[in-house]
């Protein structure tokens, strides 16, 4: 197991007693992107803070929990090839079955596959870069450009401030705890 420190933003309501309390919370939206689930930023303040000053209007609580995720018990959208071969192939399975017949959609599958019994996971993990405007996330003290790995060929790059977020669907499963406030907005 691989420990994570988990970050998730929530909207300042002046109710850190409720939050500590009933905490965390599930996004249980139609558009929730990896599903009805418990969302969190994955080892990092920063884009925690980032989506509490964009989408909370500055008004945010940030809580942090520490989970045991690995490939075992967390389908990894980045950096698992077999779960993306896995994911690849279910969804040409369900729409052979003619299952899903509308857009086709991460959760849908997701969803279909945990009601068959074939969602051997607890949380998906994927990267929600592209969410962040680059010149509002990333700061003066922020490397801008990414890094290239040889000058000679100058595609091969490495990107330095990717986001991740984890999607927890059962906490009891992957040992979640720990969980409190560290940050809230004035």
């Amino acid at each position: 197991m691989s420990l994570k420190e988990v970050y998730q933003t929530l909207r300042n309501l002046n109710n850190n007693d409720q939050i500590l309390k009933e905490g965390p919370f599930a996004c249980k939206q139609d558009n929730a992107w990896l599903g009805i689930g418990y969302y969190f930023w994955e080892d990092s303040l920063k884009p925690a803070r980032y989506w509490g000053k964009k989408f909370h209007d500055n008004k945010y609580v940030i809580c942090k929990a520490l989970c045991d995720i690995s490939d075992d018990n967390c389908f990894n959208f980045e950096g698992n090839v077999k779960h993306n071969e896995f994911f690849e192939e279910a969804l040409k399975k369900i729409q052979q079955l003619g299952e899903l017949k509308s857009t086709v959609t991460v959760p849908h599958v997701i969803r279909y596959l945990m009601d068959c019994g074939q969602f051997p996971f607890y949380a998906s993990r994927a990267e929600t870069s592209d969410a962040f405007d680059p010149n509002q996330y990333l700061t003066e003290d922020d490397f801008k450009e990414d890094v290239i790995f040889n000058i000679k060929i100058n595609k091969p790059k490495t990107r330095l401030h990717i986001v991740f977020q984890i999607c927890i669907y059962d906490l009891s499963k992957v040992n979640f705890r720990e969980f409190k406030i560290v940050e809230v907005s004035d």
